[in-house]
């Protein structure tokens, strides 16, 4: 009986330490998947160097604001006319322009930079303008940094999605 009982707690002892190999195994294996899918990213150029994930549509918006707008590399002042979804560009009379103004958007600055993010998605213009309500703690500490251009300030924190590490690097290079 007392040998049944040692080998039972041999079992389990050896039990316990294939769990526990199986777990290490597992995160090792987690960490090399993460490291291996960081690595990608930053070589496709779809991760920055700060770790901050650039999407699709950053990269759609900048290259959109690149070839419409001359700036000898620095940040435009303002992208009013500029219609990402393909159509003609034009001032914000646009039926998104009219349909945001209906819903209370009326900040041309930021009503123009979201139709020029995202062209005639009504819905995403209203999220971005909806998240634009809550930016201006964020733009009165841009304008004590000494980026006092406001309207510059509101188009690059929709531009970044109201991410202020890129609305600064952005007024940084510009």
């Amino acid at each position: 009986m007392a040998r049944e009982a040692a080998a039972a707690q041999a079992i389990a002892e050896i039990t316990d330490l294939l769990a526990e190999a199986e777990a290490a195994k597992m995160a090792a294996a987690e960490a090399t998947l993460k490291e291996e899918l960081t690595e990608a990213a930053l070589k496709d150029g779809n991760m920055s160097d700060d770790g901050v994930l650039i999407t699709d549509t950053d990269t759609d918006v900048a290259e959109a604001t690149a070839t419409t707008t001359p700036t000898n590399g620095k940040a435009p002042l303002s992208n009013t006319n500029t219609n990402t979804a393909g159509g003609a560009a034009g001032p914000s009379t646009t039926p998104v322009a009219e349909a945001l103004g209906a819903m209370g958007f009326l900040d041309g600055t930021l009503v123009d930079a979201v139709i020029a993010k995202h062209g005639g998605d009504l819905e995403a213009c209203a999220r971005d303008l909806a998240n634009a309500s809550e930016w201006e703690g964020m733009l009165d500490d841009l304008d004590e940094m000494g980026f006092a251009n406001r309207e510059l300030n509101k188009a690059l924190m929709v531009k970044n999605d109201g991410n202020m590490k890129r609305t600064v690097r952005d007024l940084v290079e510009a």
